[in-house]
């Protein structure tokens, strides 16, 4: 960046900071500057003895900064004061030592794009024991603090629900990358997620109610987004059902999805709570959702049962099974009767 003083980020132009950081015997004020990916590398030679880099943190920092969703939040990349003669053997005399920001300097030399970041110079240099200590917050606490209801609920919902949409239709929710700001993102592109977590809450409160035991609601919620979108005329009374039971008759697919849930979490229960013993996994639990969702919307047979059906097939693990829309049902239900007029004219 040489001979030049100042950058554009987000529409606002910002002075670049110095390739070696200030040199100060005491804190200074911090100011916004503009980090460069050249003013990172320089600025990473200070990166004496710190804690070992966090991938998924890199990563994250990364792809906020290439989406442009990497705001200024007042934590500043910080940096002590020059260190004394022998006060510590790994940093020069003279020299000072970056003391916080290491993740977000690595992440803008990975995006290649730069970020504005308050900078403050220094520091005591024992103060480094004291970056990152505290309670991480969660989604769901950002998602409170913005004034959203069912916010633990919602947050849920919206992580399972932004991996679907990355094509992860078993939720393992570990390969792709997922911010705070990829899930504002998210829920602004789709705002009925909102709704569909206000579903989940009020089905779990039900199901409790009507059984005793607890619906994992972060798959309710996505699978009710997906449900809706399938058949939004549908969609609303099966999960009414899937709460209360009301008047189903046993072998009814909303039943049997009742029933598998209770007895896996009596399970659960009779063998204690290590995931090892006894857990069933969300796409286990989405895929009871998904086939008992097929046969409901299906229909019954011509005699008013329901067919038998597994809640899991054998192939699942690798293929989720797919979500029959009203489309898909009525398309059947005409092939169904061609088939008919055929044999008889036959």
């Amino acid at each position: 960046m040489t001979n030049i003083y100042k950058v554009t980020v987000d529409g606002i132009e910002y002075e670049v900071a110095p390739m070696e950081p200030e040199l100060h015997d005491s804190p200074s004020p911090a100011h916004p500057l503009a980090v460069t990916p050249e003013v990172a590398q320089s600025w990473l030679r200070y990166n004496y003895r710190n804690r070992h880099v966090r991938t998924a943190g890199k990563r994250d920092y990364a792809s906020d900064m290439q989406h442009g969703r990497f705001d200024i939040n007042g934590t500043a990349v910080t940096f002590s004061r020059p260190l004394r003669e022998g006060e510590d053997p790994d940093v020069p005399a003279g020299k000072p030592l970056l003391i916080d920001g290491q993740h977000r300097l690595q992440s803008c030399i990975e995006a290649q794009q730069p970020f504005v970041v308050y900078v403050a110079y220094g520091i005591k240099p024992e103060a480094r024991r004291t970056v990152d200590t505290g309670i991480k917050r969660q989604l769901a606490d950002v998602f409170a603090m913005d004034g959203e209801t069912n916010a633990t609920v919602l947050a849920a919902v919206v992580k399972r629900g932004y991996f679907w949409s990355q094509g992860d239709r078993h939720l393992k929710m570990r390969e792709e990358s997922f911010t705070h700001a990829d899930a504002q993102a998210f829920l602004n592109d789709h705002p009925e997620l909102r709704r569909s977590a206000e579903i989940a809450s009020r089905t779990h409160a039900a199901f409790l109610l009507t059984t005793g035991q607890t619906l994992r609601q972060s798959v309710a919620g996505v699978a009710h987004w997906l449900f809706m979108q399938a058949d939004p005329t549908m969609a609303p009374e099966f999960f009414a059902r899937l709460g209360d039971g009301a008047e189903l008759p046993l072998n009814h697919p909303i039943s049997v999805l009742r029933r598998r849930m209770v007895k896996d979490k009596t399970m659960r229960t009779q063998v204690g709570t290590r995931k090892d013993v006894f857990f069933v996994p969300d796409w286990q639990v989405l895929c009871y959702f998904i086939r008992s969702w097929n046969v409901y919307l299906t229909g019954p047979q011509i005699d008013g049962s329901y067919p038998e059906y597994a809640l899991v097939g054998r192939n699942d693990q690798k293929a989720m099974p797919k979500i029959l829309t009203a489309a898909d049902v009525e398309a059947r239900q005409k092939a169904r009767v061609a088939e008919l007029q055929q044999a008889e004219l036959s």
